[in-house]
């Protein structure tokens, strides 16, 4: 299937999700849950004229994703990235989409492990976008971008290669999260992924530095 034509059914999709979030409007009560902790026990509700603003960021998502390319002053290199940018995209709108369902569904009285549902997606896609971190190009607004990646198209293929583990750990630490109910374990998988993901941008710096020695 080309990416025109996935895109094509990812656009189908937001609208037709937001057309049964405005059938499901009338049947919701007049607070709907908008936030849930660790624990996957909502603590924050609103009025249930939120739905229509989480059932449009799904638009606006696919809107800025299809725009901002060509806002980049390298927005050639997309093309060299295309199905790395392209999956990134399908896999965050149809987070958008199904935080959105979840929404209603609870709403509408069924139980849901949302404790586990929404880490095991964000797993997923970390993993996917540590897969493809090694072939996105240098660009302003996709992958890793620190000060020393932008400066340098060494240090951006260096920094995205170990990235790729980086986020690929950081996924699999969700997925943990997901399924063990152990607080403390939890708490070592979040601060855990904040320091692989932290020493990506650290790395990158060192990385950057060296080559700057190389060149004297």
């Amino acid at each position: 299937m080309s990416s025109k034509t996935t895109k094509k059914l990812l656009y189908t999709l937001c609208i037709l999700s937001y057309i049964g979030i405005i059938i499901s409007y009338r049947f919701l009560p007049e607070m709907i849950p908008t936030h849930w902790n660790f624990e996957g026990i909502i603590d924050d509700y609103s009025n249930k004229k939120m739905i229509f603003i989480l059932g449009i960021i799904p638009i606006i998502m696919m809107l800025l994703f299809d725009k901002l390319p060509n806002l980049d002053p390298k927005k050639q290199n997309y093309m060299k990235h295309q199905k790395a940018y392209g999956v990134v995209q399908l896999l965050i709108v149809l987070l958008m989409i199904l935080l959105s369902w979840i929404t209603i569904a609870v709403s509408l009285g069924m139980e849901l492990k949302i404790n586990v549902i929404i880490p095991v997606f964000i797993g997923i896609i970390f993993i996917v976008m540590g897969n493809y971190m090694p072939t996105i190009k240098p660009n302003y607004f996709f992958g890793i971008r620190t000060p020393w990646t932008l400066a340098n198209e060494i240090v951006w293929k260096k920094t995205h290669k170990i990235g790729g583990y980086a986020f690929a750990i950081s996924g699999i630490l969700f997925l943990i999260i997901a399924f063990v109910t152990i607080e403390e374990i939890m708490i070592g998988c979040i601060i855990l992924m904040f320091i692989l993901l932290m020493s990506v941008s650290a790395y990158s710096y060192v990385i950057f530095r060296n080559e700057n020695k190389r060149d004297i």
